[in-house]
């Protein structure tokens, strides 16, 4: 009888170790596949940055005003400030689902 007990509880304890060393494990990979979900949407919204400050430099305000980023994942805010021999303009891209927004300001000179 004490070597049938010290069986069962060896294979226990070994049993709760794995279990947890397991979850460990598993709640890790789904932390990094979490960032690196941020890190690639924050990187798609640096992209847009820079695709907007090129449309809205070589755009009319009527394009600007119109402008449809063709994108479900983020949602694109303009705001156009006038100045007397400039235009600035204050605009943010976020994502939708997710806690992630850019903004940035652009002078566009008259």
């Amino acid at each position: 009888m004490n070597k049938k007990s010290f069986v069962l509880i060896s294979t226990m304890i070994l049993l709760v170790t794995l279990s947890i060393f397991s979850f460990e494990l598993i709640q890790n990979n789904i932390i990094s596949s979490n960032l690196n979900k941020l890190k690639y949407l924050e990187l798609q919204a640096q992209v847009y940055m820079v695709k907007l400050e090129e449309f809205i430099s070589t755009s009319t305000d009527t394009q600007i005003e119109n402008f449809i980023l063709n994108d479900n994942r983020f949602k694109v805010k303009i705001v156009k400030k006038d100045e007397v021999n400039s235009s600035i303009y204050y605009f943010s891209i976020e994502s939708i689902e997710n806690n992630i927004k850019v903004n940035n300001k652009f002078i566009k000179s008259l």
